[in-house]
């Protein structure tokens, strides 16, 4: 099962996260749209989805919606660069880890991941 689900629609971008995540130990599969995402989330469970919102095809928002409403184990951590972090009080802290605007330090990017692992149940 791997790891990290990244959603990311910037491949340049998406390219470093996976390189920085391999660097780091983790699997980490990767989708550039939503529905990519949706599509590889009725595959596979990853323990941690690192999350953007303004994806080419919708919102990374329907995805973290999509996780609650099926009550997955995954946590979510949002990286965006859009995206008003009021929208994060909608969420329990047990789904969404933490909320990071771009770019974010990689020491705050991998904390948010292996505090997001620490959560995920057995």
């Amino acid at each position: 099962m791997p790891d990290i689900l990244l959603i990311e629609d910037d491949l340049s971008l998406q390219q470093s996260l996976l390189n920085f995540f391999d660097e780091c130990g983790f699997t980490t599969t990767a989708a550039g749209t939503r529905q990519q995402a949706l599509q590889i989330m009725q595959l596979i469970q990853p323990r941690v989805c690192v999350l953007d919102l303004n994806l080419p095809d919708g919102s990374g928002l329907d995805i973290l919606q999509d996780i609650v409403d099926r009550k997955l184990p995954t946590r979510v951590v949002v990286l965006t660069a859009f995206g008003p972090p009021h929208l994060r009080a909608r969420f329990s802290p047990q789904t969404l880890v933490e909320w990071l605007t771009k770019p974010a330090a990689p020491e705050q990017l991998l904390d948010a991941v292996q505090q997001g692992l620490s959560q995920v149940p057995s």
